[in-house]
Parts: structure tokens; C-alpha cells; sequence
């Protein structure tokens, strides 16, 4: 039997799972950085929506799975740092769940709309 040295080659989800990830929670981080620069006069809705609006662009790299994390990533970061402010977890309210809905349906819209296209 012989033992090959080469690297086996990597399925393409795999890497649309792993580049996902990876994208979407730079992408989360950063949109999250941008939004705590705002005035504090604006609306929370407001931030989660243009932290979304970042994600949305994002997710078209990814896969579903990678997708879901970035939400809940995406939601974390809005509950710590812009609800918070002080990058601790607090349940606000039914807002927090208005959040997470938001989150997941405009981050998995894309990826979940190619996969039923394929």
C-alpha cells in the first residue's frame, strides 16, 4: 500500500463553511465597530439593521451553516456592545429576540435562496 504525500484536496463546502465563518465574524466585529460611532440618539433597531445590512452583503459566500453562525455572532456583538455598551450580555427584552430574528432572516435569505436554486 502506498502512502501519498499530497494533501487531500478540500470539498468546496468545507471551505465555503471555514471562509464563512471566518468572513462573517470579521464582517460582524467590524460592522459592529462602524455602528458604536453613531450617535447615541439613534434608534437600537436602527444599529441591528446596518450591522445586518453588512452581513447580508457578506453572506453570499457562504454557506448555510457558516450563515447561522454569523447571525449569532452578529446578534452577540449587537446585544454586547451596542445595547450594552459595555460588552456584557444583558437580556433587554423582547428587542433581543427582534434582534436575533432579524439576524437570521436576512443572513440566511441568500444562502438558502442559492441552495434551492441549485
Amino acid at each position: 500500500m502506498a502512502v501519498s504525500l499530497h494533501l487531500r484536496e478540500a470539498h468546496p463546502d468545507q471551505l465555503r463553511w471555514e471562509f464563512g465563518m471566518a468572513l462573517g465574524f470579521a464582517t460582524a466585529l467590524g460592522a459592529t465597530a462602524v455602528t458604536t460611532l453613531f450617535p447615541a440618539a439613534v434608534p437600537w433597531w436602527v444599529l441591528a439593521l446596518g450591522v445586518a445590512a453588512a452581513l447580508v452583503v457578506v453572506s453570499r459566500w457562504m454557506s448555510v451553516g457558516a450563515a447561522a453562525f454569523t447571525a449569532v455572532v452578529g446578534w452577540l456583538c449587537v446585544e454586547g456592545f451596542l445595547l450594552s455598551t459595555d460588552g456584557t450580555l444583558h437580556w433587554h427584552g423582547p428587542q433581543d429576540l427582534v434582534v436575533l430574528a432579524i439576524g437570521l432572516v436576512a443572513v440566511l435569505a441568500l444562502p438558502l435562496w442559492h441552495r434551492l436554486r441549485a
